[in-house]
């Protein structure tokens, strides 16, 4: 394959010099011409990445030579081609003033074949050289040094002038990622590339500069710059990009004082003294000094030490109890985990959670918090302390995992306990990064029933105006934001601003940190509803709190903090959460709430408020459940002969039976008469599902009833009414397989079946002396069978049922002739006297009818006397 020619561009007036030339380069090079250094520049512009040299006379009309070197001088995409400059004439300050233009080379004329083509070819590999290694030292968007190089220039650079103190600098931009994702890569490439020629500019000859990867950039500097003043500068220059943007540097400085330990550990370590001021507006930069050291290795003791100390139950969980303002009461606790380790002694989750979450241990230590809470939470259901939630931290790794649901489901199941228990805190930082994500992972759980509180709320993450977007439940105000409102007259302004757009927006405020009587009075006043603080109770061990409990058990408040929220009226918050109402009133309030979503009878939920909630959790698509209506066999028959009153108990017996069948998780409700309908959270197994109905089937037994059930996956529909109608196609189908049994609806199962309502007269057929059944007209299959029939044939309806009509009366494994008799019967009743197997003489009449698009044959046999 022949390799391609470089291009050279000619500019000269002169015709016969432009000819000479291009002879004299046609056999290596291909050729361009320009008659002056205005068209030279806009072919130079447009075919800059493919011409290799330029051949320039100096003396041209329109632009010279000399404006041809000086415009292509202040083009930084032009300024690496190399220009040789060709003249009649061998004056001296003609070729400095060329050199000093960026010119490469002079030839004069006239013109010496061999050495223009030898000097064009040596100053093109040159350039290409250049251009090779500028492209391993430099970071191909911002032209500063690349990481690599960076480390090789400083190692020469700490040789030229040992005697110098020397400091490296890390710098990053705070949440750099949000200016991508606000105003996209091109914005974000253009920050970059601002911020590298500001370093740039401001180090000057006193130190080098690079970019290590995405928003870091590394400095290396001497004393003969300030660093505060440096810091500064750049900061200030920085902000000034885009005012609106609100552009933040933090940056880690590291002092040079072993000049033989690798350059990557210095920069190492100055990136670790920018991660001391992240987050703290405040402060800016830090450096790195002994006390970063013993905290390093004081981490790395913990990293060791993390897993084995969970095998070793070294990690315990204590509680904080919640206190409601007015009654003094507790309404819930917060789980805080504490470490008891062996070295350093019990420590404080503030110190060892960061290192937990770069190490992703964070999610191991969760799962056992959670794991622990949910323990407690089902203890204090059997001590018949209900009202009580626990608060429980999710990390945001956690909350980037698509199977959380399901996890946190699963040990709800476990423990058997409500979502409602188990208030899920995220804390406010978590919803700033990848917010769209975590938003949408905490609408899924919020759907389930988990009350949402955002933790640390305050701490300057958010504004006020995302709290309406947010899927949160409860504000938790952070404790320095209550601390705050006792010194700084503003912080009350704006804890009035919250506690305002809380209540409009239907959020529970709890105030964290609480330690002074002014700081609860405040609050009080204010309309804060909750608070945790030392004032009322430090954190404490699992014991301590039991022991709480047993010398005042009045201590535990008869409401719980969830009551107050998912009202429909908003005005009606805001009454209960008024300083002035009266306790009765508010009680009395949450009293018609709960009947409003109650079925009187039976405790259970009503239809209206379980379709609401099956329809909520179904919004997403994405909430596995299983849906199961349960129906009581020949329940008019129970009323008609026993009475309403019998009726009714027995009613409540199938609601009590249902609530020790299915978790508290799951949602049970009576939806009419004596129609039942659960919907249980998660993909209930088949085995499961089987041992739950068995066991539901038993506990009925002592009541001398019956039921059937139907049940559909969320898998086959997405709201109330389509679950609803599949699984009522399932019930229909379990009736006609007999009594305490159960069908899992499927695709194929027909939607109609005139058979199926024989459910609702079944035992009138029953209480007939005829033998009553039905039979599919095609297969001879029995669908209906009557019970004395059933007594006649000596097997029971589930045995009969599905067996060939020829088979059960006559014992025959083929079809007889009377049914192609039949069939061929095409006015009125077949009619036929005969006698059974047994010699019972009867009378038969048998018809084929078409019935909801299906054929089937009825038989009536009359005993004759």
């Amino acid at each position: 394959m022949m390799q391609r020619k470089k291009i050279v561009l000619i500019v000269d007036d002169n015709y016969m010099n432009r000819l000479i030339l291009k002879n004299i380069l046609d056999s290596e090079y291909r050729v361009l011409q320009a008659e002056n250094g205005e068209e030279a520049l806009e072919i130079l512009r447009k075919e800059k990445d493919k011409i290799s040299a330029v051949l320039l006379d100096i003396v041209m009309p329109v632009m010279d030579g000399y404006a041809f070197l000086s415009e292509k001088l202040k083009d930084e995409e032009l300024v690496h081609i190399p220009v040789i400059v060709t003249t009649q004439y061998e004056d001296e300050s003609s070729e400095v003033e060329a050199l000093s233009r960026g010119a490469s080379d002079f030839l004069t004329k006239p013109y010496r074949p061999a050495i223009i083509l030898h000097r064009l070819a040596n100053i093109i590999k040159i350039r290409e050289s250049s251009s090779f290694i500028n492209k391993i030292e430099k970071d191909s968007l911002t032209g500063i040094y690349n990481k690599d190089f960076f480390y090789f220039k400083c190692t020469n650079f700490f040789k030229d002038i040992p005697q110098k103190n020397y400091y490296i600098i890390f710098v990053n931009i705070e949440r750099f990622k949000l200016v991508n994702d606000i105003y996209g890569s091109k914005v974000g490439d253009a920050l970059l590339k601002y911020i590298a020629d500001i370093i740039k500019d401001e180090i000057g000859e006193h130190g080098i500069c690079g970019r290590s990867e995405a928003d870091h950039f590394l400095i290396c500097i001497t004393d003969a710059l300030n660093i505060k003043e440096l810091l500064d500068n750049i900061s200030k220059r920085v902000s000034e990009f885009n005012e609106n943007m609100n552009i933040i540097i933090r940056c880690g400085i590291y002092q040079v004082r072993n000049k033989n330990i690798s350059i990557e550990l210095m920069c190492d370590r100055a990136i670790i003294a920018a991660s001391m001021v992240k987050n703290k507006y405040n402060i800016k930069y830090a450096y790195y000094d002994d006390s970063i050291r013993k905290k390093l290795l004081q981490e790395q003791i913990m990293i060791n030490d993390m897993r084995p100390s969970l095998a070793e139950k070294r990690f315990k969980v204590y509680y904080q109890p919640k206190y409601d303002f007015k009654t003094e009461k507790i309404v819930g606790v917060e789980a805080l985990v504490r470490w008891d380790h062996p070295q350093l002694g019990m420590i404080s989750p503030g110190i060892f959670i960061e290192i937990f979450e770069k190490s992703g241990f964070i999610t191991e230590i969760d799962h056992f918090v959670w794991e622990e809470a949910c323990k407690k939470l089902k203890e204090w259901k059997e001590k018949q302390y209900d009202n009580l939630s626990i608060s429980v931290n999710v990390s945001r790794i956690n909350l980037y995992n698509n199977n959380l649901p399901e996890i946190l489901i699963d040990m709800l199941k476990k423990y058997n306990i409500s979502p409602h228990s188990l208030h899920l805190e995220i804390t406010e930082s978590a919803y700033t990064e990848n917010s769209e994500q975590i938003i949408e992972g905490v609408k899924r759980l919020k759907k389930i029933g988990f009350i949402i509180e955002m933790d640390d709320f305050g701490t300057g993450y958010s504004s006020l105006n995302m709290l309406s977007k947010l899927p949160i439940d409860i504000l938790k105000l952070d404790m320095s934001f209550v601390h705050s409102i006792e010194k700084d007259k503003n912080s009350k302004i704006m804890l009035k601003v919250i506690m305002n757009l809380a209540k409009e927006l239907n959020l529970v405020v709890v105030a964290e940190g609480v330690e002074t009587e002014k700081q609860v009075d405040t609050l009080k006043g204010m309309g804060c509803q909750y608070a945790q603080g030392y004032y009322y109770s430090p954190p404490v061990s699992e014991e301590k709190l039991d022991q709480m409990f047993i010398e005042d058990k009045a201590i535990i408040s008869s409401g719980k903090i969830e009551d107050l929220l998912n009202l429909d009226d908003k005005e009606l918050v805001k009454v209960v959460g008024s300083e002035e109402i009266d306790l009765n009133i508010k009680n009395m309030i949450f009293d018609l709430k709960y009947h409003s979503q109650h079925d009187p009878l039976t405790g259970l939920l009503n239809r209206r408020e379980m379709k609401s909630r099956v329809n909520k959790l179904l919004e997403n698509g994405d909430v596995e459940g299983t849906f199961i209506i349960i129906d009581v066999d020949n329940f008019k028959k129970i009323n008609d002969v026993q009475g309403h009153v019998k009726g009714d108990e027995i009613l409540k017996k199938i609601a009590e039976s249902l609530r020790k069948s299915f978790l508290e998780i799951d949602d049970i409700s009576r939806i009419g008469g004596d129609e039942f309908v659960v919907f249980a959270l998660g993909d209930i197994s088949k085995e499961k599902l089987e041992e739950k109905m068995n066991k539901f089937f038993e506990l009925i037994k002592d009541a001398e009833i019956t039921c059937s059930a139907g049940v559909c996956k969320t898998s086959h529909r997405d709201d109330y009414d389509s679950l609803y109608y599949n699984a009522d196609m399932a019930l229909i189908s379990a009736k006609i397989s007999g009594k305490n049994k159960y069908k899992i609806f499927t695709e194929g199962m027909q939607k109609y079946s005139p058979i199926n309502h024989l459910k609702n007269v079944e035992w009138m057929l029953d209480q007939i002396f005829d033998m009553v059944f039905i039979s599919d007209a095609e297969t001879s299959e029995i669908m209906y069978i009557n019970q004395p029939a059933c007594e006649k044939f000596g097997k029971k309806r589930e045995e009969c049922l599905g067996e060939k009509c020829h088979t059960l009366m006559w014992h025959s494994p083929t079809p007889c002739g009377r049914c192609s008799k039949i069939s061929n019967c095409k006015n009125g009743f077949y009619n036929e006297e005969t006698e059974l197997n047994d010699g019972t003489p009867v009378q038969i009449k048998a018809k084929v009818v078409e019935w909801g698009g299906n054929k089937y044959k009825i038989h009536y046999l009359n005993k004759k006397i």
